[in-house]
């Protein structure tokens, strides 16, 4: 075996958590520049447009409910053919009013600090546990290595998903008091724990991949004694929070992008045989989860290169294993094990980078292990270690520190372009609140966001938005009538896509012949690729706008003659 060698300054020093600290807050600082960005405006919309009440500022996060359902359709966000048994209804409490009180703050520039404070507690609570489970310039590295990845720009930069942040720190705050009670006989450490669990807990749904590391702990580095026993309050409290969920009617139900592991549990297992790797594939190798979801047919590809990053992850923590102290070998357990558990919850809604706020504490335990010990192989090291090496390294070290400041950018981006496309609607407040029919957007977002953006601009909530179709082709539109006319899809079918997963599930598809009749308009679904729709106006009336997406904007479709059609082109990746 080699000499040890000395560890590097830096990593071990009083200044490490400052460092950390200074990383993560100038790499979040173009969040400052996004403003509002999508679910944003449902949580303004619900605080806004609503009575006032508290119980209202705590249940922002009821997103799709029975009575907001028909609603939605009617009046704008939601197509016609959602499903009206789909329910998605979040028990965030905390976080709710958070964002009820930054709605009282003069902009959302001081929202964005708000987020980013959270941000840098976590970076704290990050600290703290690497002090104890890892010691040393491994943990000096991974502290860093957590505090400037970029999977952490969604909880950072989109102000809805802050309730990431504000479950997360407190469950790990609460962590670190309970291996304090569990080591140092630190008594005060048992309600402080479970204080933070319940804080977590009301933030969101995050503190439950929070808790996995608690597990973790107990089975890899605790005291071996009453180990059952310790872990009794707090799960104890995990039950009595399910059981609360579950009979207050919260949770995702009838959502294939929320598979349900209590009501529906063999879809969310046949879920996790791809979602698992992809999140791997994004935690230890960059490759972003979110094409798990977007590009469905490359799912067999992500799930072979998730399994090999944590194959060739695993030979390179082999390799360094017999280098590591005694007390490495059993944080990297425990941190390791924490971040395959937290994966778990994290698989129960829709695949993406922000999934991984938590996995992402035990991966860069991980990484920092291998990349500090790695090289201490007593043999001569093949050419596909130091490859193996230097692409990690490259990941963590190099890319993922510029890409976090660098997705916030996009974001904000994202944020302006989206409010170009609800101004290229161009529907004035002091119009005769024209009815606004939508023919074919491209993406979720375009579905989703404008009629409420346009609503909350106007604060006329009765005009009604119709949305026909988010299917990812091009579109027919043939005139049968004066208040009618055929979209026939061409070359695909509905509801088949990734958008259009978000509002009915396959397992309650539509059928020929069924129909949606809705305020001053009604459709029929004629074959998988066409649907039928009438209105109650002549389609030229003035009460009546009729848009589509082109050229990056909605614009106004001239409708042909009856008898005549006209094709309307998809959008290209490029113009979205």
């Amino acid at each position: 075996m080699r000499p040890e060698r000395p560890e590097p300054r830096l990593l071990t020093s009083v200044w490490r958590l400052p460092l950390a600290l200074g990383l993560a807050f100038a790499l979040s600082l173009p969040a400052l520049t996004t403003g509002l960005f999508g679910d944003d405006y449902f949580l303004l919309a619900r605080l806004r447009l609503g009575p006032h009440t508290l119980r209202r500022s705590l249940e922002l996060y009821s997103l799709a409910s029975a009575t907001t359902a028909s609603e939605c359709i009617a009046h704008g966000g939601c197509p016609w053919f959602l499903d009206p048994t789909l329910r998605l209804e979040l028990l965030r409490p905390l976080s709710s009013l958070l964002f009820a009180l930054d709605d009282r703050l003069p902009g959302p520039l001081l929202a964005h600090l708000h987020s980013i404070a959270w941000f840098l507690l976590l970076v704290v609570a990050v600290y703290l546990l690497f002090r104890r489970a890892l010691p040393g310039a491994v943990g000096g590295l991974a502290l860093l290595l957590f505090a400037v990845d970029q999977t952490h720009f969604l909880p950072i930069g989109w102000l809805a998903n802050r309730h990431a942040l504000v479950a997360a720190a407190p469950v790990l705050f609460g962590l670190v008091a309970h291996v304090r009670f569990r080591e140092e006989r630190f008594f005060a450490g048992l309600p402080l724990s479970l204080a933070g669990y319940s804080i977590g807990l009301l933030g969101g749904e995050t503190a439950l991949q929070a808790m996995a590391y608690l597990f973790a702990y107990e089975l890899t580095l605790a005291p071996k004694e009453k180990r059952v026993r310790a872990l009794l309050p707090a799960s104890l409290l995990l039950l009595a929070y399910l059981i609360a969920y579950r009979a207050f009617g919260y949770g995702a139900y009838h959502h294939d992008q929320y598979p349900d592991p209590f009501g529906a549990p063999a879809q969310f297992i046949a879920a996790l045989c791809t979602r698992l790797p992809a999140l791997i594939a994004n935690l230890l190798g960059g490759l972003p989860s979110e094409l798990h979801g977007f590009f469905p047919a490359l799912q067999p590809i992500i799930v072979i290169l998730g399994l090999a990053s944590l194959g060739v992850v695993a030979a390179l923590l082999r390799l360094a294993w017999p280098f590591l102290p005694t007390h490495e070998r059993r944080g990297v357990r425990f941190l390791g094990l924490g971040a395959l558990l937290s994966l778990l919850p994290a698989a129960a809604g829709p695949i993406g980078s922000r999934l991984l706020l938590l996995p992402s504490i035990g991966g860069a335990a991980v990484v920092a292990v291998i990349l500090l010990h790695a090289r201490a192989n007593a043999g001569p090291r093949s050419l596909a270690t130091r490859a193996a090496l230097v692409w990690l390294a490259a990941v963590h070290l190099v890319i993922s520190p510029l890409l976090l400041p660098a997705s916030l950018s996009l974001l904000a981006s994202k944020a302006r372009q989206l409010e170009a496309l609800v101004a290229s609607a161009q529907i004035s407040p002091s119009s005769r609140k024209p009815d606004v029919l939508i023919l074919a957007v491209p993406d979720l977002f375009s579905i989703l966001y404008p009629p409420v953006m346009a609503t909350l601009a106007s604060k006329v909530p009765e005009r009604n938005w119709w949305t026909l179709s988010v299917a990812p082709f091009d579109h027919l539109l043939a005139r049968t009538g004066p208040r009618s006319f055929t979209l026939t899809l061409q070359g695909g079918a509905f509801h088949q896509s990734y958008a259009e997963s978000f509002f009915r599930s396959a397992r309650a598809p539509l059928h020929a012949g069924d129909r949606v009749a809705l305020d001053g308009l009604s459709i029929e679904l004629l074959s998988a690729s066409a649907i039928s729709v009438v209105a109650d106006r002549p389609l030229e009336d003035p009460s009546l706008r009729i848009l589509t997406f082109s050229d990056g904007a909605l614009r106004p479709v001239s409708m042909p003659a009856v008898g005549g059609s006209v094709l309307l082109r998809t959008a290209s990746w490029s113009q979205r």
